[in-house]
């Protein structure tokens, strides 16, 4: 959770070197998802910041109780979506 506040603040001074280092350590993986037929043709790097930044969102802020059953919901719209 106290990701989101990183993924979040793109103002911050060493953001745009956690972007690069996060996109060097995707790339790889995509590119194996995407072989495999895990992961839809279309699919980036960018497109899991976006979802890892979205996830982190909507638990922010959501009680421990409740946690688990937010985590279930977000995981099954990010696998149907386009």
């Amino acid at each position: 959770r106290s990701l989101f506040h990183v993924v979040s603040n793109p103002d911050m001074e060493w953001y745009q070197e956690l972007v690069v280092r996060m996109t060097d350590a995707f790339k790889p993986l995509v590119s194996l998802g995407k072989r495999s037929g895990v992961l839809r043709p279309g699919i980036t790097v960018e497109d899991f910041r976006l979802a890892f930044a979205m996830a982190q969102a909507g638990t922010h802020n959501v009680s421990p109780a409740r946690r688990a059953q937010v985590k279930r919901r977000i995981r099954r719209l990010l696998r149907s979506a386009p």
